[in-house]
């Protein structure tokens, strides 16, 4: 058993199919119980061989799961499990593989909570794998976490990887339109399908992945109307629903929080906040073209009359809205729907953040920085340069080499360099500089 020939192969077969060479990589380090990265270490891989008695086997398994790849099967159910975060959780048929971007969701709903008192509760509606539950569950460990799934299929893997990751999580069975009568929480998160059904996906996701996890109705917006409307009724005074971005809908909540006012009852208050809530999103669609499906949480109000107060209101500002749009009259949670047709492209998107330090004002975010770096790694190497030192601020190189796969296992996956990383206090955080192996600066 050849090894390189064996990849050679693979990868050949994959290409000529329009599926990543790497994931042949990925495939032979299953079958030989290593990981891709062990790969590259030829003593641990022939020292592995020396071990195995019947290398025919071996080899047979191995083209089979590459059949079963170039029938674009996902690579995620051939090899048992996808990465999140921190986590491997394990997926196969009838579950949906985690998305990467699922991870952001994830962020947001960790550093939310990080500001509320203990204990936490969320609630996970339609939790498929458990992706999202566990990784809340592990890394913020005193929260209590509901996952919420009704896929006979999906609920096999929810249990098996609770049970092999955080027993803590409580399962339930059941349909997210009337699960859990009577509890409330601090959180909702989702990952609703939200797929037009008439879309046409990747052959690896709509052949095999389950479409009761992907599409969301004619336009896709059904199932997730769904979701808000069980978030509504779950959530907590103050909470908050978190769920998956999509290009087609955006999520409004609206609260009261501290403000105090000169209104007699709690139908007043709620009445004031809103009318001024509703202005403001007015504003806020017309000031960053937002379109699709826009669902505004407004504060409950019991009295009809306000509520059609409310309704003229936003209808009144949004009249000059040039954007053609249509407003739908509050649903029985507080839920107002706006659908509003985009003029331009949404430039809402912020890649500054505080500066670190103590420093006075913003700098541009990391990930940005990381992509420069990266994007001009590449036109190096495009050039031949072979070894390439980086010196940069020590938090960026730190960033850099933390974790596995690391940015730089990253870099060195794609262009077969290794590049040295030189942490240097004297720069600023956004400065970095290419030298080649006689110290001379590379422009």
């Amino acid at each position: 058993m050849i090894i390189k020939e064996i990849l050679r192969d693979a990868k050949s077969q994959l290409a000529e199919s329009g599926i990543s060479e790497v994931d042949a990589e990925h495939l032979l380090a299953h079958v030989l119980g290593l990981s891709r990265m062990d790969l590259h270490n030829s003593v641990l891989v022939e020292s592995t061989l020396l071990g195995i008695e019947d290398k025919d086997v071996l080899e047979e398994q191995f083209y089979d799961l590459l059949d079963r790849r170039l029938n674009f099967e996902p690579l995620q159910y051939l090899t048992g499990t996808a990465g999140f975060r921190y986590l491997n959780i394990e997926v196969g048929p009838g579950v949906l593989v985690p998305r990467p971007e699922s991870e952001l969701l994830v962020e947001a709903v960790l550093q939310h909570i990080e500001n509320l008192p203990a204990p936490v509760s969320v609630i996970d509606l339609g939790a498929g794998s458990g992706a999202l539950s566990l990784a809340i569950a592990t890394e913020a460990p005193t929260t209590r976490v509901i996952a919420v799934e009704k896929s006979p299929e999906a609920l096999i893997w929810l249990k098996k990887n609770v049970s092999v990751i955080a027993e803590n999580v409580r399962v339930v069975e059941g349909d997210v339109a009337d699960v859990l009568p009577g509890i409330k929480c601090d959180v909702v998160i989702a990952n609703p399908p939200y797929i037009p059904d008439t879309q046409e996906l990747p052959r690896d996701v709509a052949g095999f992945e389950p479409h009761i996890a992907l599409f969301g109705g004619p336009t896709g917006m059904e199932l997730p109307k769904i979701f808000i409307a069980a978030a509504s009724r779950l959530l907590k005074s103050g909470g908050v629903l978190v769920i998956e971005h999509t290009e087609a809908m955006h999520v409004i909540d609206v609260n009261s929080g501290n403000r105090s006012t000169k209104s007699k009852n709690q139908e007043d208050t709620a009445l004031e906040v809103n009318i001024i809530a509703a202005s403001e999103v007015a504003r806020q669609l017309r000031l960053r073209d937002m379109g699709g499906i826009i669902v505004v949480d407004f504060i409950d109000m019991a009295n009809a009359a306000n509520r059609k107060k409310l309704f003229d209101h936003l209808r009144e500002e949004m009249k000059n809205d040039r954007a053609k749009h249509k407003i739908l009259p509050p649903s029985k949670f507080g839920l107002i729907q706006i659908t509003r047709q985009r003029v331009r492209p949404e430039m809402n998107i912020k890649t500054s953040e505080e500066a670190p330090g103590g420093e006075i004002g913003e700098i541009e975010a990391p990930i940005v920085v990381v992509q420069k770096i990266t994007e001009e790694l590449k036109r190096l190497f495009n050039k031949d340069y072979k070894d390439i030192t980086l010196i940069t601020h020590p938090f960026i190189a730190a960033f850099l080499k933390e974790g596995f796969p690391s940015m730089r296992h990253k870099w060195f996956m794609e262009h077969k360099k290794w590049v040295k990383i030189q942490p240097r206090d004297a720069y600023t955080y956004l400065e970095y500089h290419f030298y080649d192996k006689n110290g001379d600066r590379l422009k």
